[in-house]
């Protein structure tokens, strides 16, 4: 966090807005990029997930197993099985993954679209207007995977993670400018009144 110095003399610790900016930009050219390439975006996304799902699965049996071999915890191990499997199912057979990561995908768009709508909302933060559009963006494509769902493929989930991270950048990147016109608006106004 970078400290400046506000026109009365005082230090102001923030977030230095170059960062915001860079941030965005970067996150607007990789969703950019995976909705260019949305199959094989889609396809990793799936075999990401199983990986994850695996190796929770392989931790959790190592957990069930235990120290000592008199405290075998069986739900722990069928716990892990299970995600080993279903881990499994995603990585070695991505098409049957792929309807399970787009209920996620669905799930994941309405809750962060709801978040961010709502705190931008209730907070009215300087760009608050940049996260309400984020917010309302994602709730649609959320909608948009309930509505397609029987027609889901790899380059649908592609397109739909690309344009989330792309529309995120986006939201950063202008609420980032927007937060450099109002403190140089602030400042000016200070500097004039002094």
């Amino acid at each position: 966090m970078a400290i400046a110095v506000d026109v009365e003399g005082r230090r102001d610790r923030r977030e230095p807005r170059a960062w915001r900016l860079v941030l965005g930009i970067v996150m607007a050219a990789i969703g950019a990029a995976a909705i260019y390439t949305a199959k094989m975006t889609g396809i990793v996304a799936v075999i990401m997930a199983g990986t994850a799902f695996a190796v929770a699965g392989f931790v959790e049996v190592l957990s069930g197993l235990g120290r000592d071999s008199r405290r075998v915890q069986p739900l722990r191990l069928m716990g892990g099985l299970l995600s080993i499997i279903v881990g499994g199912l995603f990585v070695f057979r991505p098409q049957i993954g792929l309807a399970g990561l787009t209920i996620m995908l669905a799930a994941y768009f309405f809750a962060a679209g709801l978040f961010h709508g709502v705190t931008s909302l209730l907070e009215r933060y300087d760009g608050w207007g940049w996260d309400l559009f984020y917010g309302a963006c994602a709730i649609a494509l959320g909608g948009s995977v309930v509505t397609n769902l029987r027609t889901a493929g790899f380059s649908m989930v592609g397109v739909l993670v690309g344009l989330d991270i792309l529309l995120r950048g986006l939201a950063l990147t202008f609420g980032g400018m927007q937060r450099g016109r109002q403190r140089r608006r602030l400042r000016s106004t200070t500097l004039k009144h002094a």
